[in-house]
């Protein structure tokens, strides 16, 4: 197979392997915070840890990217909106009753795959400007 078609699917385990990694320090960070605090300020400290692992990992590992500050501000702000709408999901779930332990799991499935493909798009288009 070549490399042109196997980079998509390398691309999409890495960025599942790293958003695994991220996960855990999102989520472990939501659960610790959790016991102290609200769900909301528990979701804000677990997205900041989040945001920093996500930019970091996501640009160099799974898109073979330069980490600049150019590029590290751009996925940060993305990542930021998609925050914007997590949150929003994450609301909804715990609304309709579910565990505001399991909750941003629910909301994790829901947004992985789109996550990944705006995610390569700001990526790339951040390292050709």
């Amino acid at each position: 197979m070549s490399d042109q078609k196997t980079k998509p699917l390398r691309e999409w385990v890495s960025f599942l392997i790293v958003g695994g990694v991220q996960a855990v320090a999102n989520y472990g960070t939501y659960l610790l915070v959790l016991q102290v605090a609200t769900w909301q300020v528990a979701f804000l400290a677990a997205l900041a840890v989040g945001i920093t692992v996500q930019s970091i990992l996501q640009i160099r590992a799974t898109f073979g990217e330069k980490l600049t500050w150019r590029s590290g501000r751009r996925y940060a702000g993305y990542q930021l909106g998609y925050a914007v709408v997590f949150w929003m999901l994450l609301s909804l779930v715990i609304g309709l009753g579910v565990m505001e332990e399991f909750a941003p799991l629910v909301v994790m499935c829901i947004t992985t795959p789109a996550n990944f493909l705006l995610s390569r798009k700001i990526i790339r288009h951040s390292a050709a400007s």
